[in-house]
């Protein structure tokens, strides 16, 4: 299914020439995906946001995380994505359409940079501070790029 909608949001995307509507589409997509999967997504605390932008930190221990992520974060998010996913070709053309951030997990200066020259956008960012998706039932340790970078754009 993602490289399905992710070759239809490309599409629409080429298309339509708006990202807005292919925002929607994606999110509308991950949501129908985990309904087919039988997943139940409750949101809480949405009243404490403001109209952002925001650096959503969380944490990242299943395969269901992103596309409840895509589907039920409100407005408009980029995640931080590690660059290799960059290199295939359907995803790649998918995270770079969707305005997706190449994070070089080797050199998180990099990582910081390119940041900081998104500056604040009229979007919010997603990293995981953990760095990837943790098994089992136990965090892994935080790393702190996600936490350095919402300091040095100025937002919560």
């Amino acid at each position: 299914m993602l490289f399905t909608m992710g070759a239809i949001a490309l599409l629409l995307y080429r298309v339509v020439r708006d990202k807005t509507v292919t925002w929607r589409f994606a999110g509308a997509q991950a949501r129908n995906l985990l309904r087919l999967c039988g997943v139940t997504v409750r949101v809480r605390g949405l009243e404490h946001l403001g109209t952002g932008p925001y650096m959503f930190t969380p944490n990242h221990q299943s395969h269901v995380d992103i596309a409840a992520l895509l589907g039920y974060l409100p407005g408009t998010n980029r995640f931080g994505t590690k660059k290799e996913l960059f290199r295939e070709p359907i995803l790649g053309a998918v995270l770079r359409t969707m305005g997706m951030i190449p994070i070089d997990r080797e050199n998180p200066a990099v990582a910081i940079e390119k940041l900081r020259e998104i500056g604040k956008g009229d979007f919010s960012v997603v990293m995981f501070p953990e760095g990837t998706r943790s098994h089992g039932d136990q965090l892994l340790p935080f790393k702190k790029g996600a936490f350095v970078a919402a300091i040095q754009l100025g937002i919560p």
